[in-house]
Formats: C-alpha cells, sequence, structure tokens
C-alpha cells in the first residue's frame, strides 16, 4: 500500500512487534548513529544479575523501537537464559480486572 496523503501514512505500517523470525529481513541497525551501544549495556546489565532483584522497564511511544530492542537482547540472551515473551494485553482483561465491565 502506497500513502497519497500524509493523513494515509500512518496506515502503511505494520503496527504489532516485530516477531523474532522477521529481526533479520526488517531491522537497521543505527547503533554508529546513535553513538551508543544499548544493547550491549542491557546484556551485561542481565548477565550482572544473577539473582533477578534488578527491574527493568522499557517505555516509550509506539513504533519507537521497544520491542525490536527486546527481540535483539532475547536473541544476545538466549543461549544462556530461558526467555519467556508474553502480553499483559493478552492475559488480562484489564476493563474487567478494574471492574470496568
Amino acid at each position: 500500500m502506497i500513502a497519497l496523503k500524509l493523513d494515509d501514512v500512518y496506515d502503511c505500517f505494520y503496527s504489532s512487534p516485530i516477531k523474532i523470525e522477521d529481526l533479520e529481513e526488517y531491522y537497521v541497525d543505527v547503533d554508529d548513529g546513535r553513538g551508543l551501544t544499548p544493547l550491549k549495556k542491557m546484556k551485561r546489565l542481565f548477565e550482572k544479575n544473577p539473582d533477578g532483584s534488578y527491574k527493568f522497564l522499557f517505555a516509550g511511544y509506539k513504533g519507537c523501537g521497544k520491542s525490536t530492542e527486546l527481540i535483539r537482547l532475547q536473541k544476545e540472551l538466549q543461549r544462556d537464559f530461558i526467555i519467556l515473551n508474553f502480553s499483559v494485553r493478552e492475559e488480562l482483561d484489564i476493563l474487567k480486572e478494574r471492574g470496568v465491565i
């Protein structure tokens, strides 16, 4: 699909998180442009956290790359850790839990 108007651009993007099997096809490495290596820093934090006392929060606007960076991290850590992927949205009915419905 090609956007012919600026209002249609958003409809051209796939808004679901990338899957690990699609990472190589779609991922563009921008670490050189960032001047940082966040993946290496995150990997070190996980490796230095054997008791699980550290907690991590990935926050940002939709489409900024949170899930993509987590998938990259998963690929780096899956040899040494058991990785469990789940979606809170799929596991819980948030409206029902809050008594809205």
